[in-house]
């Protein structure tokens, strides 16, 4: 029995931006460019993909962080994520946990 991986179903480039991100943060530390996809990127991407669903969850996305993920990574991913579930104010990721 295959299984699909579990950003399956998420777009290409919310992908990217996640491996760029992760490239930039832990393999490379260009700060300019993780500044650049923090400021401008994120923000557009959310605004375009995440009104109303929240972002994907960490495990979701360690896919784009190598084989085995990055567990510090992920945590600041993590933290993105709930800081944009609270500025739009949803309660989204609340929901979520409840489902």
């Amino acid at each position: 029995m295959s299984y699909l991986p579990l950003d399956f179903d998420v777009v290409q480039s919310v992908k990217d931006f996640v491996f760029d991100l992760c490239e930039a943060m832990r393999r490379s530390h260009r700060m300019d460019e993780l500044e650049h996809l923090y400021s401008n990127d994120f923000p557009r991407l959310s605004s375009e993909y995440f009104k109303v669903e929240p972002w994907p969850v960490a495990e979701a996305m360690a896919g784009q962080c190598g084989p085995r993920g990055d567990p510090l990574f992920l945590l600041f991913y993590s933290e993105m994520r709930l800081r944009w579930a609270c500025w739009v104010g949803s309660g989204i990721i609340a929901m979520e946990k409840w489902q």
